[in-house]
């Protein structure tokens, strides 16, 4: 999914009960009582049990994120506020806060998990998740600064929940991590510094990926640098021609820059491209330079 000039879809925020590593529900006691009281929001009694668990198991991932989900929702609350809410708009709307002591230790929780399963990827997108809800960018781009730097130690050989392999590692985590620079992009003015660097270092250390190359090109057309964007997008397409999405925002840049048979030349492309959305996109743009 891929939002650096054309965007295809909409971003989806938070809803509802966050559950981090729940995906998998294990026969042991301590995890079927656990999920049964966070569910119902049993927070005392889910208080309660945690504490024998750790009696009984102060060296499992899977109670350190029982404890992270603990704190993440009986600390959270939701109030009416009118302003500008994630999605960029202007409203009234529901602004969840979190109490502060609750949000340290839901953090404290989750640091202990990913030390004690570091190839971990969902408990790592649990705390980048969490510091996102928190508004604390800057610690959410070190958050994934992390990721991308535990990726080359670890060779892309993550886990999920309960320790299942992945089988695609590399993809599951760009993937993930475009996931929360695309929610980057409607707050730009407030992230623009970190998804550049996020993007940057995407391109060091996987130059041969596409993702970053795009990500960073949707970073220099936020800032008005058409030029620099071009050149990122130009770099994802040799990488992957058949992108149309990456078809599509060169042939946008071009026509940003007045080059206007080279936007053409792009635009064309998509004629006969597969996704309907991309062929309208292309149709849309064709129609317009040839009037100028």
């Amino acid at each position: 999914m891929k939002r650096s000039i054309f965007r295809l879809e909409c971003i989806a925020f938070l809803a509802g009960l966050f559950f981090l590593g729940l995906q998998i529900l294990g026969a042991e006691d301590f995890k079927t009582r656990y999920l049964e009281l966070l569910k119902s929001q049993q927070y005392d009694a889910l208080l309660t049990l945690l504490k024998q668990w750790e009696k009984a198991e102060p060296a499992n991932p899977e109670l350190y994120i029982a404890y992270f989900n603990y704190h993440f929702n009986r600390g959270r609350r939701s109030v009416q506020t009118m302003g500008q809410a994630p999605d960029g708009r202007y409203l009234v709307y529901d602004k969840r806060e979190y109490d502060p002591e609750h949000a340290k230790a839901a953090l404290a929780s989750i640091n202990k998990g990913i030390s004690l399963a570091p190839n971990r990827l969902d408990i790592h997108f649990g705390k980048a998740r969490l510091l996102s809800e928190l508004g604390d960018f800057k610690a959410q781009k070190d958050a994934i600064v992390a990721i991308l730097e535990q990726s080359k130690r670890n060779g892309n050989r993550w886990t999920w929940a309960s320790g299942l392999a992945l089988t695609e590692g590399e993809a599951s985590m760009f993937a993930g991590i475009e996931d929360y620079l695309g929610e980057w992009f409607e707050r730009f003015a407030e992230t623009g510094p970190y998804l550049k660097e996020v993007a940057e270092l995407e391109t060091t250390l996987y130059p041969k990926n596409p993702w970053g190359w795009n990500i960073l090109a949707g970073y220099y057309r936020e800032v008005g640098d058409f030029r620099s964007a071009l050149g990122c997008l130009l770099q994802a397409e040799a990488l992957n021609p058949q992108d149309g999405v990456v078809v599509a925002n060169i042939g946008q840049c071009y026509a940003m820059l007045k080059e206007k048979e080279k936007a053409l030349e792009y635009f064309r492309k998509l004629e006969t491209h597969p996704a309907p959305q991309l062929r309208q996109y292309a149709a849309e743009w064709i129609e317009k330079l040839k009037k100028n």
